[in-house]
């Protein structure tokens, strides 16, 4: 990540409702001038796949003050109060932290999370951590890494396909971890992306879409699809929430899958 001398900033209030119509959405991600790509992938993959939870995190309790409130599953949930004035530098448009783009949660989860987790430090605190501690946080559900061994040699892919189009089709939030040493210039190396969606195309091709919280490249619609085999050549892990207790209710489409049907 960039070196990023945060001098001549001030604090200017967010405007904008907290979530736009249809949201929270993982396209409502960017990140800004610090290393949290492990934490926006997380808030975007949780937007993706379980975007209620991300709206019951947020309590208003006055005029642009929230509590924001991390699930936990051993009963100590997190609380965090913030208002929505955040980090601007001087003359900027934009939030010098992350931002959404067309709401403002994306930035206030992005500070309650700072205020709850790394008090000390703030914003500084959360740069370059992995997204399994930000799944668990987000979601409260144990996490598991998936490791993708890259070698298409190997007999075990069409299981490692299987895994991960089961985790996706019960409603799993799961980032992907890019690997050191890329050969496409689209791809940024040790990063995090959010997994948006996992499926075979009209030819039966298996593809896997994944969304960048930096946004350094044009793709269309902010996703980047991958076919399997391009998958595991460039991405050496899955971070995967195991969907736990309230599933049926926190997933806001109500679409149940039939395994068979998967995987036939």
């Amino acid at each position: 990540m960039r070196q990023v001398h945060r001098y001549f900033t001030t604090y200017k209030h967010l405007s904008g409702p907290l979530f736009s119509v249809g949201g929270p959405s993982p396209y409502d991600v960017r990140q800004g001038e610090v290393g949290s790509c492990w934490l926006l992938a997380a808030m975007a993959a949780t937007a993706q796949q379980q975007p209620q939870m991300i709206r019951r995190m947020f309590e208003h309790i006055e005029p642009d003050s929230y509590r924001v409130t991390f699930p936990a599953d051993n009963g100590a949930a997190p609380t965090a109060t913030v208002s929505a004035d955040v980090p601007f530098r001087w003359f900027a448009s934009e939030p010098l932290y992350a931002a959404a783009h067309s709401a403002t949660w994306v930035s206030l989860l992005e500070k309650a999370y700072a205020k709850a987790f790394a008090r000390a430090e703030g914003y500084e605190g959360i740069g370059g951590d992995h997204p399994r501690m930000a799944l668990e946080q987000l979601t409260g559900w144990p996490v598991r890494d998936y490791d993708i061994d890259g070698d298409l040699s190997r007999p075990d892919q069409p299981e490692e396909w299987r895994e991960l189009l089961a985790a996706y089709a019960n409603g799993a939030p799961m980032v992907a971890g890019s690997r050191i040493a890329q050969m496409r210039t689209d791809i940024v190396p040790m990063h995090a992306y959010a997994v948006t969606r996992i499926e075979r195309d009209a030819n039966g091709v298996a593809f896997v879409w994944l969304y960048d919280p930096e946004g350094l490249n044009a793709y269309p619609n902010g996703e980047l699809p991958l076919t399997f085999d391009e998958f595991v050549s460039y991405f050496y892990y899955v971070s995967i929430a195991e969907v736990g207790a309230g599933f049926d209710e926190l997933r806001a489409d109500g679409v149940q899958f039939d395994l068979k049907e998967l995987f036939p």
